[in-house]
């Protein structure tokens, strides 16, 4: 699981959130394994040791930008953004690549979950039945990879802030990210990135249902966030249309007010608007 999570997260310049992570997993496996045994011999020294020789250290960042650059600033860091800017020639850069980082970091993640005839096999199917009929239902959003892996961005951005933690809800939710897999792995990468404007009928036609919310600046960092993370996947309308039906398709396991979910869908409407000026 935490490679899975460090293969599509552990994203040059997004070190902290990958070792609070790795933290927050190495305390569930020690709760684990306290329960395990009546003794309860299990220290955190040993357990630092058992999650240094098991778990991947979060040090190890390393994502290819298009076309297989990886550029580092004076800090040492990488930059969370692709360096090359749309232009002549770049969406074949972007359309090379088989499968997104985030369908390669969930097929990790998920393989022990993916045997055909599984329970959890067959849970994914049926969520990846769904989300494909929710973007049938929306004919002015594509269907690509960076549809669904915006879709992805929104259903765990809903999931991991206005979610409880171990909460029943938030454990149940682990199935939908097995059927967002199996659907978009079937799918091609947007074959034409460089038209940011591809899916605006979807936010013209939900402009009508939106309020009037004011987003605060912080609801606009976690839509930009959402795609930092997945720094191979561009920002275009449609895979903001993408990021809107996975936060729709998270309401149901909602733990507390939607306002904040409410407030990220005007938050990518109005960023989605934006690239069209």
């Amino acid at each position: 699981m935490v490679q899975g999570h460090l293969a599509s997260y552990a994203v040059p310049g997004n070190t902290h959130a990958v070792a609070a992570f790795r933290t927050q997993a190495t305390r569930h496996w020690f709760k684990a394994l306290r329960r395990c045994s009546q003794r309860t011999r299990i220290t955190w020294t040993r357990m630092n040791r058992l999650a240094n020789r098991w778990l991947p250290p979060p040090a190890r960042v390393a994502q290819l930008r298009p076309g297989g650059l990886l550029v580092a600033d004076l800090r040492g860091e990488f930059s969370t953004r692709p360096t090359c800017r749309w232009g002549p020639g770049l969406g074949l850069a972007w359309s090379a690549m088989r499968l997104r980082s985030c369908f390669e970091g969930l097929a990790i993640g998920l393989q022990a979950h993916l045997v055909e005839g599984s329970e959890s096999r067959q849970l994914f199917e049926y969520h990846r039945v769904r989300i494909a009929a929710i973007f049938a239902s929306q004919p002015d959003l594509p269907l690509h990879q960076d549809t669904v892996a915006g879709f992805v961005q929104g259903f765990l951005v809903t999931a991991s802030y206005f979610v409880a933690d171990d909460s029943v809800e938030q454990e149940s939710m682990f199935p939908v990210l097995g059927g967002a897999l199996l659907l978009g792995q079937e799918l091609p990468i947007d074959a034409d990135p460089v038209d940011v404007t591809a899916g605006l009928g979807f936010f013209e036609r939900a402009a009508q249902a939106l309020g009037d919310t004011d987003p605060a600046d912080a609801i606009y960092e976690l839509v930009e966030r959402a795609f930092t993370l997945a720094p191979d996947v561009p920002m275009t309308c449609a895979s903001l249309g993408g990021f809107c039906l996975g936060v729709l398709y998270a309401a149901p396991y909602l733990t507390g007010s939607d306002a904040g979910p409410a407030a990220m869908l005007t938050a990518a409407w109005e960023l989605a608007h934006d690239l069209t000026r």
